[in-house]
């Protein structure tokens, strides 16, 4: 076994014994939390969201009216845009969400969230409605 292998087997080891992963180890993962759409919109409307609809341009999907529409591997708006107000992520479905949730939280955005279920439950349980109401700005 090489010496560099060595060195990242033993990484590997101590995070398994700390019961993290090599990233929390090295202090550079970090996690999002998944909330439910019932959750996410009354959050939407007692708090200031940063919220953010992952579709790509030729997307027959409804636009969350108030959501910043962002494609998949579109750059990333600045911090400075969410401000420190959480930012919820919705998407088709969670595969994507978390994808996209993820390249924020590499990119610095704090407190970030998947809305569980993608689109259809946002939508089943009025939150358009409601993200029109709340508006993008709050």
């Amino acid at each position: 076994m090489s010496r560099s292998a060595a060195c990242l087997f033993g990484v590997a080891l101590a995070s398994a014994a700390l019961a993290c992963g090599p990233g929390d180890w090295l202090g550079v993962a970090r996690h999002f939390e998944e909330i439910e759409a019932d959750e996410a919109m009354s959050r939407v409307a007692s708090e200031p969201v940063y919220l953010v609809q992952v579709r790509t341009p030729d997307s027959d999907d409804p636009r969350i009216a108030g959501a910043a529409i962002l494609a998949p591997d579109e750059r990333l708006p600045a911090r400075s845009d969410a401000g420190d107000r959480p930012v919820f992520v919705v998407g088709r479905d969670d595969p994507g969400a978390r994808r996209f949730a993820a390249r924020l939280l590499r990119a610095g955005f704090e407190r970030v969230a998947v809305v569980r279920g993608g689109l259809q439950p946002w939508r089943a349980r009025g939150a358009t409605a409601l993200a029109r109401t709340a508006g993008r700005g709050r």
